[in-house]
């Protein structure tokens, strides 16, 4: 036994280094087996650069390839794939002498297919499509298009259920395929008024709805109809509310909408200073309001003309009547001892009036989605409709015509004029200025007179400090991103006067002045103050959404 364990360690001794070398073997005789670069050629190639793919996939001269070519290629179509270039194609071989040849087929367009759509829809989409023969297919950029493309369409165009892009090779040719569907309706439920009303107030308590809406698409004019219908119970006052109602376009692209609708709503006149889902928080939360309501039951018929992408006409015809609503419930999650303030008065009677618009938006209303167009047509908010904040010019005026010659209870004329506009000096700048006039005559009821002070006017003030018969508003913003955040910095000032003010209200000028933070989308933060009362008159306001 002594002399086997030594035997043992020496044959361990001996055979260790064999067992190293025949492991380190296979590698290289791989690397051995793959001849030596003398040259790199690259052909076809536009994404990349030659050095680019020669860093990437240690191609170094003078040295031996360090794997076989077509592996290399596999790796270069990776790399295209990974980058969004879908579709190129790599290839690679070298010749007896070290050269080797990359040769890529980015997939550059030379034709592109809409596939599951009529020729209305084809010419539609070549229009809005961005992406064009020529250009290299990127899958981030064909989808971005895309969407782009079909939010033109309002729904009747989606994409199809297979694989959306597809190129075919054919005769020398790269044919990107496109492939959607059409859809003839879309119809669901919804909860919620569509913003029509609050879903908590001081008037009504919680006000849950519940509602049903559907679009008809048509895909050879591209005249989609519309149609909403909901009810709501309002808690507080113990009563049921709902609104009904459809439009339907004619001629191409919608040329001109006619429409009409029934409610019984809870109306304001207050609801261009604030969005429903604002109101209803700091309502339902801290027991505060913003709005003065009354109950507006009837019906109106429209009819809408827009003889050009950007300039739209409207008239419409209201028989409804005005009702006074006090206070129903005083609940609130905070603040105890606090209580709504009272619901301002309201002229009741019947009301039927004439009402004639007028809508410019530099950036085109043809996109407006169905939905949102009837929701703009009811003009539930004669001071302003919603907008986007891209960079642009809008402007709105509504004239509401109701004298004592129609055989109602009320006799009285208001005119608003509502001019905004956003320009983006930069894509991380923007400066934001609106200017809203309103003039009134005749026996103006309570429900329509003019009010400025707080929030959606001029920061620092009460809320409606100043009510008259006539009133003018200027409100300017600069807002500014920090670096690639989505937090802005944002400064503004305000300046309104009313003229033939009510009695014991604010007759001067109201001047606002402050600065305050923006967060993503829109949720800001305001510190706004009195010009002439500054730091005292400090007002705080938490908004999920900008006024305007």
């Amino acid at each position: 036994m002594r002399g086997v364990v030594p035997a043992i360690v020496v044959a361990a001794l001996l055979l260790t280094p064999v067992a190293s070398a025949s492991a380190q073997e296979p590698s290289t005789t791989t690397q051995a087996e793959q001849p030596v670069l003398t040259d790199v050629r690259l052909i076809g190639a536009s994404v990349y650069t030659l050095e680019q793919l020669k860093s990437r996939h240690a191609l170094v001269i003078g040295h031996y390839l360090p794997s076989a070519p077509e592996d290399i290629a596999a790796a270069i179509q990776r790399r295209y794939v990974a980058d969004g270039y879908t579709f190129a194609q790599v290839s690679a071989s070298i010749d007896g002498t070290g050269v080797l040849t990359i040769q890529v087929d980015e997939g550059e367009i030379d034709a592109i297919e809409f596939r599951g759509v009529g020729a209305r829809v084809d010419d539609r989409l070549r229009e809005t499509f961005a992406v064009h023969p020529g250009e290299i297919f990127n899958r981030a950029q064909a989808n971005r298009a895309l969407r782009q493309a079909l939010e033109s369409m309002q729904g009747a165009v989606v994409r199809g259920q297979d694989r959306v892009f597809a190129m075919r090779r054919e005769n020398g040719r790269r044919v990107l395929e496109v492939n959607l569907r059409t859809r003839t309706d879309r119809s669901r439920p919804f909860f919620g008024t569509q913003d029509r009303e609050d879903w908590y107030s001081p008037v009504d308590g919680f006000n849950p709805a519940f509602g049903f809406h559907t679009t008809i698409f048509n895909s050879n004019t591209f005249n989609h109809a519309y149609a909403s219908v909901f009810a709501s119970y309002k808690f507080g006052a113990e009563r049921a509310g709902y609104a009904a109602g459809l439009e339907r376009p004619f001629f191409h692209d919608g040329v001109l909408q006619i429409g009409g609708s029934i409610q019984d709503l809870t109306a304001s006149d207050d609801r261009w200073r604030l969005s429903s889902a604002e109101q209803s928080l700091v309502a339902f939360a801290f027991r505060n309001t913003f709005r003065d309501y009354y109950r507006r039951k009837g019906w109106q018929a429209h009819a809408a003309l827009r003889p050009f992408s950007q300039h739209e006409w409207l008239v419409a015809w209201r028989d409804e009547s005005h009702a006074a609503l006090s206070n129903e419930t005083d609940y609130g999650l905070f603040r105890d001892d606090r209580t709504f303030r009272a619901n301002a008065t309201t002229q009741d009677g019947d009301l039927r009036a004439l009402i004639v618009g007028y809508t410019f938006d530099s950036r085109g209303l043809i996109d407006e989605s169905p939905g949102a167009r009837y929701r703009r047509h009811m003009m539930d908010d004669l001071f302003q409709s919603y907008s986007e904040r891209d960079h642009g010019v809008r402007i709105e005026w509504r004239s509401e015509l109701a004298p004592e010659a129609f055989g109602h209870d009320f006799d009285f004329s208001r005119h608003v004029l509502n001019a905004r506009t956003w320009l983006h000096t930069s894509p991380s700048r923007m400066l934001s200025g609106r200017a809203v006039v309103g003039l009134s005559d005749g026996l103006l009821p309570p429900q329509r007179v003019f009010a400025l002070g707080g929030v959606g006017t001029v920061h620092g003030y009460a809320f409606k400090e100043a009510e008259g018969e006539r009133m003018i508003l200027l409100n300017g913003e600069f807002r500014q991103r920090f670096g690639r955040s989505g937090i802005s910095g944002i400064a503004f000032v305000d300046s309104g006067r009313v003229y033939r003010p009510l009695a014991g209200t604010a007759d001067d000028w109201l001047n606002g002045v402050g600065l305050g933070l923006e967060f993503g989308g829109g949720v800001r933060v305001e510190f706004g103050w009195r010009l002439d009362d500054v730091p005292k008159s400090l007002q705080v306001l938490f908004k999920l959404n900008p006024s305007w």
